[in-house]
């Protein structure tokens, strides 16, 4: 199907000449693009001074990338037990922008810049590098090295060489395939089933195990679940934010676990900050949890120093 968006701008009695109308009017159709219900938008001086800014940040963002200022951070991922208490599965590993001038910027504000300039490519190769080179010290100096999710984009996901992008990364750093996880979100697998099933396998070959990120907010189509090679399937935080307030949020929880269990797929719940939630995903039998309650993303150096040299039950 078509979707028709529309750009509007007025002259509104301004002396103004056609090619700035018409550039107006492209900012305007660009906001469209911004929200998945906005059909049109009218152009708004707000408008202006907010596309400035995005190209400010995006030279910004670039000069950052190439002075190697991003960096990585992990969030340690952790196994419910069934007889009580918690063990260290995995992280997740989250890029981070410290800037000279705005301090440090937040990955939302970033990252749909670096989307649609191009920059996400480098970045997200940044980030698949730095996930490989730290699992393969942490092997050579410590014997092992717990397993690191890496996110990937839409655009990332929809490009052809991406195996064997993920097949390079993980030779040259010397690590063995079933250590590096990659997560999608459910939106990003459901543009072209059929070419997502394909990746997917196609990953899953190389020994990469794969997750679907943000499950749930998405399509919600549970047909492609049977059709992906997944891993596991990740519980939104939008969901777990609302357990035991929210019966309704108590109920998509539940029923998500309990189609993970009946396909065999591992279920992790992000965005844990409670007790009550803990309790409550660890009494339907969920495989692991994230969040602020047992670890915030910390830098490699501190998660080194927390998690492997002196390991931490934190329950």
């Amino acid at each position: 199907p078509l979707t028709l968006r529309i750009g509007i701008s007025q002259s509104e009695g301004r002396t103004i000449d056609g090619r700035t109308l018409l550039n107006e009017a492209e900012l305007a159709l660009a906001r469209t693009a911004e929200s998945d219900s906005a059909k049109y938008h009218f152009f708004s001086p707000d408008i202006a001074a907010q596309a400035r800014d995005r190209q400010r940040l995006a030279r910004d963002l670039e000069r950052a990338i190439q002075r190697r200022e991003l960096f990585p951070v992990l969030q340690p991922k952790w196994a419910l037990q069934a007889e009580g208490g918690v063990r260290l599965a995995g992280a997740e590993a989250l890029v981070r922008w410290r800037d000279s001038e705005r301090g440090l910027v937040r990955p939302d504000q970033f990252i749909p810049v670096a989307e649609s300039t191009g920059l996400i490519e480098p970045i997200g190769e940044f980030m698949l590098r730095s996930a490989c080179r730290a699992m393969r010290d942490w092997s050579d100096r410590f014997g092992w090295s717990p397993g690191i999710a890496v996110n990937l984009t839409a655009q990332q996901f929809a490009d052809a060489a991406l195996p064997q992008q993920l097949r390079n990364a993980l030779d040259e750093a010397g690590v063995a395939t079933g250590l590096l996880e990659v997560e999608i979100t459910e939106s990003a697998a459901m543009k072209d089933v059929v070419r997502s099933a394909a990746t997917l396998q196609a990953l899953r070959d190389l020994g990469v195990r794969v997750a679907i990120d943000d499950f749930g907010t998405g399509y919600s189509s549970l047909s492609y679940l049977r059709r992906f090679a997944v891993d596991a399937i990740k519980i939104d935080k939008s969901f777990v934010d609302d357990i035991g307030s929210d019966r309704n949020a108590d109920a998509i929880c539940d029923a998500i676990l309990r189609l993970g269990q009946s396909l065999g797929t591992k279920v992790i719940a992000e965005g844990v900050e409670t007790e009550t939630q803990m309790a409550f995903l660890r009494q339907r039998r969920c495989d692991e949890i994230q969040g602020y309650l047992l670890g915030k993303p910390v830098p490699l150096g501190e998660f080194e120093q927390i998690y492997l040299t002196r390991p931490l039950d934190p329950q």
